[in-house]
């Protein structure tokens, strides 16, 4: 701000100075004005045909001093050249120095806006890399449930989880399509529904109609759908989970219901960064064109997300 008005202070400066330059170039430029005029010369030369004798010289033939009110024009004639010339020095001067400080000013921008812009995407990859552990602690949890009731299940979900770990480590670029980020999600879901009670109502609906190869941020459904499942009540077949996302006008919409388990209730308190990550990046990466509420009431929970893709730079 204070570079942006220090350029503009400079900007008007010339503006100034080429005012003046050209008001002082009018006042004493003046094609008429001749300040060295002989006056006139009272000798009449005769010419005499024949006659080769030198003409007579009288004290008329040398030259009068000007007129002492001419001689003041010429003096402030002179002081007005000299100060213009004098004033179009200072102005190359001032314009050098201005250009100088103007790129100075758009070198200092660049290199701010380019270190902005690197701290953004540090933060961004640390944010991201603290959802693989939480996602990957979360995963072998229900692996480890598996394991000793349903042994071929938890092979079937260690097989699920190297995909999903193999995607949200090293096949997540800046941007995934959202194709690409459904089908992680319903991996996670059939996952999470290998060690439920098959009765278990999970009422699960993903898609992206007809968007499917719109650009999206990656991981940003996650910690949502997680929180679903890690503290809900999968023990009561009442009590559906509910999970939905929809696309509509270049809208993303992700709406998830589920109720509390009361012991995961108490210990939802102490739980971590999975919803304050979650918020940080939206914030980082979509701005205003992201919203994210929570709504709780009773023993109910629901998280919308919603994203308007319309507007995105990425």
């Amino acid at each position: 701000m204070g570079n942006g008005i220090f350029f503009g202070m400079n900007i008007l400066l010339l503006v100034v100075m080429s005012v003046i330059i050209l008001m002082t170039s009018h006042g004493y430029t003046d094609k008429g004005f001749h300040p060295i005029n002989k006056p006139p010369h009272p000798h009449i030369e005769h010419q005499h045909l024949g006659n080769h004798q030198p003409p007579h010289h009288s004290a008329w033939d040398k030259p009068m001093p000007p007129p002492r009110h001419e001689r003041s024009n010429v003096y402030l004639h002179a002081a007005g050249r000299l100060s213009r010339d004098l004033l179009i020095a200072i102005l190359t001067i001032a314009l050098a120095f201005a250009v100088k400080v103007a790129l100075r000013w758009l070198e200092l921008q660049q290199k701010q806006a380019s270190l902005i812009s690197s701290q953004r995407e540090t933060e961004l990859e640390n944010l991201k890399s603290q959802i693989n552990p939480h996602f990957l602690f979360n995963t072998l949890n229900t692996i480890y449930a598996l394991i000793d009731v349903k042994p071929v299940k938890a092979k079937e979900a260690v097989h699920e989880l190297s995909g999903m770990m193999r995607y949200a480590i090293y096949e997540t670029a800046e941007m995934v399509t959202l194709r690409q980020e459904l089908d992680f999600l319903n991996n996670y879901i059939s996952l999470m529904k290998m060690r439920m009670n098959p009765n278990r109502p999970i009422n699960d609906s993903l898609s992206c109609n007809g968007y499917c190869n719109q650009q999206i941020a990656p991981l940003l459904f996650i910690p949502i759908i997680e929180n679903a499942f890690k503290y809900g009540n999968t023990g009561d077949v009442t009590k559906p989970i509910k999970i939905d996302i929809t696309v509509e006008d270049g809208v993303v919409k992700c709406y998830t219901f589920n109720h509390f388990d009361n012991e995961k209730r108490e210990s939802k308190k102490d739980s971590g960064v999975g919803f304050s990550n979650l918020q940080r990046r939206l914030n980082l990466i979509y701005g205003k064109d992201a919203s994210f509420n929570t709504i709780e009431h009773d023993d109910t929970y629901q998280v919308e997300l919603i994203i308007n893709l319309n507007n995105s730079k990425k």
